[in-house]
């Protein structure tokens, strides 16, 4: 079953540029493992964080009003108080897309974005899963679970991408 080109995800992952609001140095947390996905599937993302100068060898930048260009979408991975300061910012820099990563949901903050006409992905739906999904070519996989090597969690996210995948495919006759 293919994804609804107008879906809110699809929407979201067909931007040219990206920015992680709580990019994280760390590469246990998932503000990091979700910067290394979207770069690791080339696409242009910028990490948003501002206690650091540098995640992964890309400039870090404090907000997304320091930005060099304004992110067509933006992944959120922060606790939801440091959500509804994201969003706020998002709408006044004209942020097409969020997703709310789980975790950071946070429903006002949600509510103001889709007032402003930005598309809100706040389902509890993890841009990772969509990732293998989108890419869902072994060598993705593999080369992004080197990345993450021993880590549990991600291991059962690229598990449950697979079942959703295999969920997805049309039963032969």
């Amino acid at each position: 079953m293919e994804e609804n080109r107008n879906s809110p995800t699809s929407a979201f992952l067909a931007a040219k540029t990206y920015a992680v609001a709580g990019a994280s140095t760390d590469r246990s947390k998932y503000g990091n493992k979700v910067f290394q996905a979207l770069v690791n599937s080339g696409r242009s993302v910028y990490p948003l964080n501002p206690t650091t100068s540098e995640i992964e060898g890309h400039q870090a930048f404090e907000s997304i009003s320091g930005l060099p260009v304004v992110p067509e979408s933006l992944s959120i991975v922060t606790p939801p108080r440091v959500t509804r300061e994201v969003v706020q910012q998002a709408i006044a820099a004209g942020v097409k897309n969020i997703w709310m990563q789980p975790g950071a949901e946070d429903e006002q903050a949600s509510q103001l974005a889709r007032d402003a006409g930005i598309n809100v992905i706040d389902d509890g739906s993890c841009v990772l899963v969509n990732l293998s999904l989108e890419m869902n070519q072994s060598n993705w996989i593999s080369e992004i679970s080197g990345s993450f090597r021993g880590d549990p969690d991600f291991a059962e996210i690229v598990r449950l991408g697979k079942e959703m995948r295999d969920a997805e495919q049309p039963e032969e006759d």
